[in-house]
Protein backbone atom coordinates (compact mmCIF):
# COMPACT_ATOMS: atom_id res chain seq x y z
CA UNK A 1 0.00 0.00 0.00
CA UNK A 2 2.85 2.31 -0.32
CA UNK A 3 2.76 5.56 -2.21
CA UNK A 4 5.14 5.32 -5.55
CA UNK A 5 7.10 8.91 -5.91
CA UNK A 6 8.88 9.72 -9.47
CA UNK A 7 10.17 7.27 -11.74
CA UNK A 8 9.94 4.05 -8.85
CA UNK A 9 8.84 0.90 -10.07
CA UNK A 10 7.89 -2.58 -9.47
CA UNK A 11 9.53 -5.10 -12.19
CA UNK A 12 7.27 -8.41 -12.64
CA UNK A 13 10.18 -9.64 -14.52
CA UNK A 14 13.23 -9.27 -12.05
CA UNK A 15 10.46 -9.32 -9.10
CA UNK A 16 11.83 -6.20 -7.53
CA UNK A 17 11.22 -2.34 -6.83
CA UNK A 18 13.64 -0.67 -8.86
CA UNK A 19 15.27 2.98 -7.78
CA UNK A 20 17.50 4.90 -10.14
CA UNK A 21 18.52 7.21 -7.43
CA UNK A 22 16.23 10.23 -8.99
CA UNK A 23 13.75 11.83 -6.50
CA UNK A 24 11.98 7.95 -6.60
CA UNK A 25 11.33 6.62 -4.11
CA UNK A 26 8.23 4.26 -1.73
CA UNK A 27 6.50 5.46 1.58
CA UNK A 28 4.14 4.12 3.71
CA UNK A 29 2.32 4.92 6.80
CA UNK A 30 2.94 1.67 8.79
CA UNK A 31 3.28 2.96 12.76
CA UNK A 32 -0.79 2.46 14.35
CA UNK A 33 -0.05 -1.39 12.74
CA UNK A 34 2.81 -2.69 13.42
CA UNK A 35 4.26 -0.71 16.47
CA UNK A 36 1.42 0.11 18.25
CA UNK A 37 2.25 -2.39 21.34
CA UNK A 38 6.11 -2.28 21.09
CA UNK A 39 9.09 -0.96 19.23
CA UNK A 40 10.78 -4.85 19.53
CA UNK A 41 11.15 -5.49 15.43
CA UNK A 42 12.93 -7.35 12.61
CA UNK A 43 13.59 -6.25 9.27
CA UNK A 44 14.54 -8.21 6.02
CA UNK A 45 15.31 -7.54 2.72
CA UNK A 46 17.56 -8.16 -0.41
CA UNK A 47 19.41 -5.36 -1.91
CA UNK A 48 21.27 -4.97 -5.03
CA UNK A 49 23.27 -1.92 -5.56
CA UNK A 50 23.50 -0.46 -8.84
CA UNK A 51 26.53 2.16 -7.91
CA UNK A 52 28.51 3.03 -4.93
CA UNK A 53 29.10 6.73 -4.20
CA UNK A 54 30.55 8.79 -1.48
CA UNK A 55 27.18 10.52 -0.77
CA UNK A 56 24.90 8.48 1.66
CA UNK A 57 22.85 5.77 -0.57
CA UNK A 58 19.55 5.57 1.75
CA UNK A 59 18.05 1.96 0.90
CA UNK A 60 15.17 2.20 4.16
CA UNK A 61 14.20 4.95 6.81
CA UNK A 62 12.03 3.93 9.51
CA UNK A 63 11.12 6.26 12.24
CA UNK A 64 10.49 9.81 12.71
CA UNK A 65 12.44 12.68 14.58
CA UNK A 66 15.73 15.72 13.53
CA UNK A 67 18.12 14.15 11.63
CA UNK A 68 20.71 16.54 12.93
CA UNK A 69 23.10 14.03 14.86
CA UNK A 70 22.63 16.50 18.36
CA UNK A 71 18.35 16.25 17.95
CA UNK A 72 16.02 14.00 18.78
CA UNK A 73 17.11 10.88 16.61
CA UNK A 74 14.18 7.96 16.91
CA UNK A 75 14.79 6.82 13.47
CA UNK A 76 16.94 3.81 11.77
CA UNK A 77 18.43 4.30 8.74
CA UNK A 78 20.07 1.32 6.58
CA UNK A 79 22.36 3.56 3.85
CA UNK A 80 25.43 2.68 1.48
CA UNK A 81 28.74 4.64 1.06
CA UNK A 82 31.79 4.03 -0.92
CA UNK A 83 33.97 5.58 2.53
CA UNK A 84 32.39 2.53 4.68
CA UNK A 85 30.31 0.54 2.79
CA UNK A 86 26.92 -0.97 3.97
CA UNK A 87 26.12 1.06 7.13
CA UNK A 88 23.15 0.83 9.85
CA UNK A 89 22.29 3.74 11.78
CA UNK A 90 20.39 2.88 14.64
CA UNK A 91 18.81 5.88 16.91
CA UNK A 92 22.44 7.77 16.80
CA UNK A 93 24.34 4.55 16.65
CA UNK A 94 26.51 3.43 13.34
CA UNK A 95 27.08 0.01 12.55
CA UNK A 96 29.63 -0.19 9.79
CA UNK A 97 29.30 -3.35 7.97
CA UNK A 98 31.88 -3.16 5.30
CA UNK A 99 32.57 -3.85 1.91
CA UNK A 100 29.17 -6.50 1.93
CA UNK A 101 27.23 -5.06 -1.01
CA UNK A 102 28.96 -5.33 -3.87
CA UNK A 103 27.79 -3.42 -7.33
CA UNK A 104 25.59 -5.54 -9.29
CA UNK A 105 25.29 -8.60 -6.59
CA UNK A 106 21.77 -9.39 -4.44
CA UNK A 107 22.50 -9.53 -0.52
CA UNK A 108 20.59 -10.20 1.97
CA UNK A 109 20.70 -7.83 5.44
CA UNK A 110 18.32 -8.70 8.21
CA UNK A 111 18.99 -6.77 11.63
CA UNK A 112 16.50 -7.49 14.78
CA UNK A 113 15.87 -5.17 17.92
CA UNK A 114 14.83 -6.74 21.10
CA UNK A 115 13.13 -3.55 21.87
CA UNK A 116 15.14 -2.94 25.57
CA UNK A 117 16.12 0.37 26.47
CA UNK A 118 18.63 1.27 24.02
CA UNK A 119 22.17 1.15 25.40
CA UNK A 120 24.49 4.40 24.94
CA UNK A 121 27.14 2.28 24.48
CA UNK A 122 29.91 1.45 21.70
CA UNK A 123 29.26 -2.00 22.06
CA UNK A 124 25.35 -2.47 22.64
CA UNK A 125 23.91 -6.20 22.33
CA UNK A 126 20.22 -5.44 21.80
CA UNK A 127 20.72 -5.36 17.80
CA UNK A 128 21.89 -8.44 15.65
CA UNK A 129 22.70 -8.30 12.18
CA UNK A 130 22.41 -10.92 9.56
CA UNK A 131 24.47 -10.75 5.97
CA UNK A 132 23.45 -13.82 3.59
CA UNK A 133 22.07 -15.31 7.21
CA UNK A 134 25.34 -15.03 8.87
CA UNK A 135 25.39 -13.02 12.13
CA UNK A 136 28.27 -10.10 11.78
CA UNK A 137 30.72 -9.42 14.65
CA UNK A 138 30.50 -5.58 14.90
CA UNK A 139 33.13 -4.83 17.58
CA UNK A 140 32.52 -1.02 17.76
CA UNK A 141 29.93 1.08 17.30
CA UNK A 142 30.31 4.65 16.03
CA UNK A 143 27.70 7.02 18.56
CA UNK A 144 26.80 9.89 16.35
CA UNK A 145 26.43 13.18 18.29
CA UNK A 146 28.13 11.46 21.37
CA UNK A 147 25.12 8.82 21.51
CA UNK A 148 22.85 10.75 23.45
CA UNK A 149 19.74 10.78 21.54
CA UNK A 150 16.02 9.62 22.93
CA UNK A 151 14.91 5.98 22.91
CA UNK A 152 13.45 4.66 19.81
CA UNK A 153 9.70 5.69 19.18
CA UNK A 154 8.33 4.23 16.69
CA UNK A 155 4.53 4.38 17.23
CA UNK A 156 4.02 6.75 14.28
CA UNK A 157 6.48 5.72 11.98
CA UNK A 158 6.87 6.45 8.72
CA UNK A 159 8.61 3.89 6.39
CA UNK A 160 10.58 4.91 3.21
CA UNK A 161 11.99 2.44 0.88
CA UNK A 162 15.12 3.97 -1.61
CA UNK A 163 15.51 7.29 0.57
CA UNK A 164 14.77 8.91 3.92
CA UNK A 165 11.54 9.35 5.00
CA UNK A 166 9.44 12.86 5.09
CA UNK A 167 9.30 12.31 8.62
CA UNK A 168 13.03 12.73 9.57
CA UNK A 169 13.51 16.36 9.48
CA UNK A 170 16.67 18.08 8.71
CA UNK A 171 17.98 15.48 6.44
CA UNK A 172 18.81 15.27 3.06
CA UNK A 173 16.79 12.50 1.18
CA UNK A 174 20.12 10.98 0.00
CA UNK A 175 17.84 8.88 -2.73
CA UNK A 176 19.36 5.09 -3.67
CA UNK A 177 20.59 3.73 -7.17
CA UNK A 178 19.32 0.41 -6.10
CA UNK A 179 17.17 -2.48 -6.51
CA UNK A 180 15.23 -3.89 -3.06
CA UNK A 181 13.40 -7.03 -2.97
CA UNK A 182 11.57 -8.52 -0.51
CA UNK A 183 11.12 -6.37 2.44
CA UNK A 184 9.58 -7.83 5.21
CA UNK A 185 9.01 -5.81 8.67
CA UNK A 186 7.90 -8.06 11.65
CA UNK A 187 6.47 -7.12 15.05
CA UNK A 188 9.34 -9.60 16.90
CA UNK A 189 13.01 -10.47 16.56
CA UNK A 190 13.63 -13.27 14.91
CA UNK A 191 16.01 -15.93 15.92
CA UNK A 192 19.21 -16.82 14.02
CA UNK A 193 17.72 -19.94 12.70
CA UNK A 194 14.69 -18.09 11.49
CA UNK A 195 17.16 -15.49 9.83
CA UNK A 196 18.82 -18.32 8.21
CA UNK A 197 15.78 -20.05 6.81
CA UNK A 198 14.83 -16.42 5.26
CA UNK A 199 18.25 -16.42 3.49
CA UNK A 200 17.73 -19.92 2.37
CA UNK A 201 14.33 -19.47 0.99
CA UNK A 202 15.90 -17.28 -1.25
CA UNK A 203 15.34 -13.63 -2.86
CA UNK A 204 11.41 -14.97 -4.56
CA UNK A 205 10.33 -17.23 -1.77
CA UNK A 206 11.80 -19.76 -3.76
CA UNK A 207 14.74 -21.15 -2.80
CA UNK A 208 18.17 -20.55 -4.03
CA UNK A 209 19.75 -24.19 -3.03
CA UNK A 210 19.01 -26.53 -6.35
CA UNK A 211 18.22 -30.22 -5.20
CA UNK A 212 18.30 -32.81 -7.92
CA UNK A 213 17.07 -36.36 -7.22
CA UNK A 214 18.71 -39.29 -8.85
CA UNK A 215 16.10 -42.86 -8.09
CA UNK A 216 16.74 -43.71 -4.48
CA UNK A 217 14.52 -44.89 -1.67
CA UNK A 218 13.68 -42.98 1.15
CA UNK A 219 12.04 -44.39 4.38
CA UNK A 220 9.82 -42.48 7.55
CA UNK A 221 11.09 -43.85 10.74
CA UNK A 222 11.58 -42.88 14.18
CA UNK A 223 14.98 -42.31 14.57
CA UNK A 224 17.70 -43.93 17.16
CA UNK A 225 18.26 -46.28 15.01
CA UNK A 226 14.66 -48.02 14.52
CA UNK A 227 13.74 -49.74 11.06
CA UNK A 228 11.78 -47.27 8.63
CA UNK A 229 8.36 -47.69 9.08
CA UNK A 230 7.37 -46.34 5.37
CA UNK A 231 9.01 -45.95 1.96
CA UNK A 232 8.44 -42.89 0.11
CA UNK A 233 9.12 -42.85 -3.46
CA UNK A 234 11.06 -39.84 -4.90
CA UNK A 235 11.13 -39.14 -8.96
CA UNK A 236 13.42 -37.18 -10.69
CA UNK A 237 16.08 -36.91 -13.01
CA UNK A 238 20.01 -37.29 -12.77
CA UNK A 239 21.87 -34.71 -12.36
CA UNK A 240 25.53 -34.44 -12.56
CA UNK A 241 28.49 -34.77 -12.13
CA UNK A 242 28.59 -38.07 -13.21
CA UNK A 243 29.70 -40.82 -15.36
CA UNK A 244 27.87 -42.11 -18.95
CA UNK A 245 29.91 -45.22 -20.56
CA UNK A 246 28.86 -45.75 -24.56
CA UNK A 247 29.82 -48.84 -26.65
CA UNK A 248 29.03 -49.14 -30.57
CA UNK A 249 30.07 -51.43 -33.53
CA UNK A 250 30.91 -51.05 -36.78
CA UNK A 251 30.49 -54.53 -38.74
CA UNK A 252 29.97 -52.76 -42.28
CA UNK A 253 32.97 -54.00 -44.53
CA UNK A 254 35.13 -50.72 -45.77
CA UNK A 255 38.16 -49.67 -46.86
CA UNK A 256 40.52 -46.21 -47.18
CA UNK A 257 43.23 -45.04 -49.36
CA UNK A 258 46.55 -44.60 -47.51
CA UNK A 259 47.78 -41.58 -47.00
CA UNK A 260 50.81 -40.18 -45.84
CA UNK A 261 48.22 -37.64 -44.12
CA UNK A 262 46.02 -38.43 -41.39
CA UNK A 263 42.58 -39.43 -43.40
CA UNK A 264 39.34 -41.05 -41.79
CA UNK A 265 39.18 -44.85 -41.49
CA UNK A 266 35.98 -45.27 -39.81
CA UNK A 267 33.44 -43.65 -37.34
CA UNK A 268 30.81 -44.12 -35.07
CA UNK A 269 28.15 -41.38 -33.96
CA UNK A 270 26.32 -41.73 -30.43
CA UNK A 271 23.12 -39.21 -29.25
CA UNK A 272 24.55 -37.80 -25.98
CA UNK A 273 22.21 -39.10 -23.01
CA UNK A 274 19.30 -37.11 -22.37
CA UNK A 275 20.71 -36.84 -18.89
CA UNK A 276 23.04 -34.18 -20.12
CA UNK A 277 20.37 -32.05 -22.08
CA UNK A 278 19.80 -30.05 -19.38
CA UNK A 279 22.89 -28.56 -19.04
CA UNK A 280 22.73 -27.20 -22.61
CA UNK A 281 26.77 -26.38 -22.27
CA UNK A 282 29.36 -27.90 -19.97
CA UNK A 283 32.55 -28.82 -19.67
CA UNK A 284 32.96 -32.54 -21.14
CA UNK A 285 35.69 -34.82 -20.42
CA UNK A 286 35.58 -37.71 -22.71
CA UNK A 287 37.96 -40.84 -22.40
CA UNK A 288 37.49 -42.32 -26.46
CA UNK A 289 38.96 -46.24 -27.53
CA UNK A 290 38.16 -47.49 -30.97
CA UNK A 291 38.98 -51.54 -31.20
CA UNK A 292 39.96 -51.79 -34.66
CA UNK A 293 40.13 -54.80 -36.88
CA UNK A 294 41.04 -55.23 -40.66
CA UNK A 295 44.06 -55.45 -43.35
CA UNK A 296 46.83 -52.92 -43.68
CA UNK A 297 49.68 -53.89 -46.59
CA UNK A 298 52.14 -52.26 -43.94
CA UNK A 299 51.07 -52.14 -40.39
CA UNK A 300 54.58 -51.62 -39.32
CA UNK A 301 54.51 -47.64 -41.01
CA UNK A 302 51.15 -47.07 -39.55
CA UNK A 303 50.39 -44.41 -37.23
CA UNK A 304 46.48 -44.10 -35.83
CA UNK A 305 44.98 -41.36 -33.97
CA UNK A 306 41.64 -40.31 -33.08
CA UNK A 307 39.02 -37.61 -33.58
CA UNK A 308 36.19 -36.33 -31.96
CA UNK A 309 33.04 -34.49 -33.01
CA UNK A 310 30.27 -32.93 -30.65
CA UNK A 311 27.46 -30.74 -30.63
CA UNK A 312 24.28 -30.86 -33.18
CA UNK A 313 26.36 -29.76 -35.79
CA UNK A 314 29.02 -32.59 -34.79
CA UNK A 315 32.09 -29.60 -34.49
CA UNK A 316 35.38 -31.29 -34.71
CA UNK A 317 37.74 -31.08 -31.74
CA UNK A 318 40.96 -32.84 -31.88
CA UNK A 319 44.61 -31.82 -29.80
CA UNK A 320 47.20 -30.55 -32.14
CA UNK A 321 49.40 -33.44 -30.82
CA UNK A 322 47.33 -35.90 -32.29
CA UNK A 323 47.82 -34.77 -35.81
CA UNK A 324 50.94 -32.97 -36.01
CA UNK A 325 54.65 -34.76 -37.40
CA UNK A 326 54.72 -36.99 -40.46
CA UNK A 327 53.77 -40.81 -40.01
CA UNK A 328 54.28 -42.45 -37.33
CA UNK A 329 54.55 -39.95 -34.91
CA UNK A 330 51.95 -38.63 -31.98
CA UNK A 331 49.50 -41.31 -32.40
CA UNK A 332 47.74 -42.79 -30.21
CA UNK A 333 47.69 -46.23 -31.70
CA UNK A 334 49.54 -48.95 -33.70
CA UNK A 335 48.37 -52.22 -35.08
CA UNK A 336 49.22 -55.36 -34.09
CA UNK A 337 50.94 -57.31 -36.78
CA UNK A 338 48.74 -61.04 -37.02
CA UNK A 339 50.94 -62.61 -40.21
CA UNK A 340 52.57 -59.83 -42.86
CA UNK A 341 52.83 -61.96 -45.50
CA UNK A 342 48.84 -63.06 -45.14
CA UNK A 343 46.93 -60.00 -46.38
CA UNK A 344 44.83 -61.91 -48.58
CA UNK A 345 42.87 -63.86 -45.29
CA UNK A 346 44.05 -62.63 -42.10
CA UNK A 347 42.66 -59.85 -40.38
CA UNK A 348 45.30 -57.38 -38.34
CA UNK A 349 44.29 -55.21 -35.43
CA UNK A 350 44.55 -52.14 -33.12
CA UNK A 351 43.76 -50.22 -30.11
CA UNK A 352 43.67 -46.24 -30.46
CA UNK A 353 42.96 -44.63 -27.48
CA UNK A 354 42.86 -40.71 -26.38
CA UNK A 355 41.21 -38.62 -23.68
CA UNK A 356 39.65 -35.32 -24.98
CA UNK A 357 38.69 -32.31 -22.79
CA UNK A 358 36.29 -29.91 -24.24
CA UNK A 359 35.41 -26.43 -22.84
CA UNK A 360 31.44 -25.49 -23.37
CA UNK A 361 30.69 -28.81 -25.17
CA UNK A 362 26.93 -28.53 -26.68
CA UNK A 363 25.15 -31.58 -24.99
CA UNK A 364 21.63 -29.93 -25.63
CA UNK A 365 18.45 -32.21 -27.06
CA UNK A 366 19.67 -33.27 -30.72
CA UNK A 367 23.47 -32.83 -29.42
CA UNK A 368 25.81 -36.33 -30.64
CA UNK A 369 29.32 -37.43 -30.48
CA UNK A 370 31.15 -38.76 -33.05
CA UNK A 371 34.50 -40.74 -32.16
CA UNK A 372 36.70 -41.13 -35.49
CA UNK A 373 39.68 -43.42 -36.21
CA UNK A 374 42.72 -41.90 -37.65
CA UNK A 375 45.51 -43.53 -39.84
CA UNK A 376 48.47 -42.31 -41.58
CA UNK A 377 50.45 -44.70 -43.99
CA UNK A 378 54.11 -44.18 -44.09
CA UNK A 379 55.94 -44.81 -47.29
CA UNK A 380 54.13 -47.86 -48.15
CA UNK A 381 50.97 -47.91 -50.89
CA UNK A 382 47.92 -49.82 -51.08
CA UNK A 383 44.55 -50.13 -49.57
CA UNK A 384 43.42 -50.23 -45.84
CA UNK A 385 40.14 -52.23 -45.31
CA UNK A 386 38.11 -52.42 -41.80
CA UNK A 387 36.52 -55.76 -40.96
CA UNK A 388 37.62 -57.80 -43.78
CA UNK A 389 40.77 -58.73 -45.56
CA UNK A 390 42.46 -58.09 -48.99
CA UNK A 391 40.82 -61.17 -50.32
CA UNK A 392 37.50 -60.72 -48.81
CA UNK A 393 34.28 -59.23 -50.90
CA UNK A 394 31.27 -57.71 -49.42
CA UNK A 395 29.58 -60.94 -50.05
CA UNK A 396 31.96 -63.41 -49.67
CA UNK A 397 32.30 -65.18 -46.24
CA UNK A 398 34.84 -67.34 -46.78
CA UNK A 399 37.33 -65.07 -45.45
CA UNK A 400 38.04 -63.61 -41.46
CA UNK A 401 34.87 -60.95 -41.20
CA UNK A 402 36.49 -58.57 -38.39
CA UNK A 403 34.28 -56.23 -35.86
CA UNK A 404 35.43 -53.04 -34.92
CA UNK A 405 34.16 -51.27 -31.62
CA UNK A 406 33.75 -47.76 -30.41
CA UNK A 407 33.55 -47.05 -26.43
CA UNK A 408 33.51 -43.53 -24.81
CA UNK A 409 33.16 -42.72 -20.90
CA UNK A 410 31.90 -39.29 -20.06
CA UNK A 411 32.24 -37.13 -17.44
CA UNK A 412 30.97 -33.75 -16.30
CA UNK A 413 34.10 -32.05 -15.32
Amino acid sequence: DGVFYGTAAYNSTSKDLYFDGNSDFIETDLGKEVFKNSSIHTTSLWVKMNHHDTDFQILFSLGNGEGNPTGNLKHINLYHSSNHGLRLSFTQHDYRLGDVAPVGNWVHVVYTYDGTTWQNSTTPTNVNIYINGVKVVVTTVYQIGGGGGSALDLTTAQLALGAGSTNITDISRNYTDAAISQFKLYDTALTAEEVKTLYDMGRCDEGHHVVNFSKTRVGIGLGDGEAPQAALDVRGDIAGPFHTFLTGDNTTTSSSPTSSAYSALVSHTFDVPKEYNSYGTTNLEVFGQVKWSGECPDPWNTNLSLRLYYGSGLTSYIGSAQVSGGSNSKGCGMIAISNATDNGSTLDSAIASSRFLIPNCSVGPGSQLKLELLHSQGAGSGTVYTNRTTGATTTDYNYERGTTNFFMALKVV
